[in-house]
């Protein structure tokens, strides 16, 4: 089974010989192209080019582009409790 077909397959909440990896790259992509942070997260082709190293690096079975983090923040807060 390849890369391609394990993601497929866990997506669907099907049995897969191993769980499906999808690493979020980040601006760890801007280490792989040799690159600042603040260069890396400028320039689309710089993104480009990190993600294709890790996938070539890590052969991972898929590459999230976007990491949404607002809405899991927000369903993770606490209430702080207002002091007078």
């Amino acid at each position: 089974m390849n890369r391609r077909d394990v993601l497929l397959k866990a997506l669907r909440n099907e049995t897969t010989p191993r769980p499906a990896w999808l690493p979020f790259v980040g601006v760890h992509g801007a280490k792989l192209t040799g690159r600042t942070a603040r260069e890396y997260l400028q320039s689309s082709d710089l993104i480009l080019a990190g993600l294709r190293r890790a996938n070539e690096l890590y052969r991972p079975d898929g590459l999230p582009i976007v990491f949404a983090n607002g809405p899991a923040r927000k369903s993770t807060a606490t209430r702080r409790p207002r002091w007078s």
